[in-house]
């Protein structure tokens, strides 16, 4: 599948860019040159009333924080990499991939042309982009990785890709759920799907009263 192949492809790129580091000295200098980043931007939440005696706000508290400071070139190159996949990933997982085998989907006429079918089509394409997510999860983590090295990384401060991957697999799994159950809701099986086994889900077109049509048990067991 192509999503599989640009998973590879991302991974075969930073394994390559790596080796050319280690080898020619002049790259890996490159790559462990230090830019400036514009910033920094926050994320800033009011801090409340005044204190009633002093008539004193107190200071707002900071979410988050990005910017700011210097990066080498070389994490710039992996944030540019991934964004390029992520980019990519998510236009098939959205939009080229035909689910269901569904022939229809890019003339019009299709399940996945309706309105059911666009919560479903968010629905797998956000548990694809949460299995690329888990993919990469512990890719920024190892304390002897290579690739920390060759772009002139700190393995502390590697440390702020895997937070950041973790919460976006978080946010994907809820999306994925909220989706999925939104579809079932709408072919009036909800929350059967959700709570027992055999499924009614893929009807077929079929009324809920033709009855279970799949021996599908990870939905549930998810659940």
């Amino acid at each position: 599948y192509p999503d599989v192949a640009m998973y590879y492809a991302f991974l075969a790129f930073l394994a390559v860019a790596a080796c050319a580091a280690r080898v020619f000295p002049s790259v890996g200098r490159v790559l462990a040159r230090r830019v400036a980043i514009p910033g920094p931007w926050r994320v800033v939440l009011p801090g409340g009333s005044a204190d009633p005696e002093t008539k004193r706000r107190p200071p707002p508290y900071v979410l988050y924080e990005v910017g700011g400071g210097t990066a080498s070139l070389g994490a710039l190159v992996l944030v540019a990499a991934f964004a390029a996949l992520l980019f990519c990933y998510s236009r098939y997982v959205y939009v080229d991939h035909l689910y269901q085998n569904n022939a229809k989907a890019s003339t019009g006429g299709g399940w996945l042309d309706t309105k059911g079918g666009a919560w479903e089509r968010a629905a797998r394409g956000t548990g694809q982009l949460a299995n690329l997510g888990l993919a990469l999860l512990l890719l920024p983590i190892a304390r002897h990785s290579v690739l920390t090295d060759a772009f002139g990384i700190a393995w502390e401060q590697a440390l702020w890709a895997h937070i950041l991957l973790g919460y976006f697999v978080l946010a994907c799994f809820i999306v994925h759920a909220g989706c999925w159950f939104k579809v079932y809701a709408m072919l009036d099986i909800f929350p059967d799907d959700v709570l027992e086994v055999p499924m009614y889900y893929p009807t077929n077109g079929q009324p809920k009263s033709a009855g279970r049509c799949a021996d599908n048990w990870t939905v549930p067991l998810a659940v």
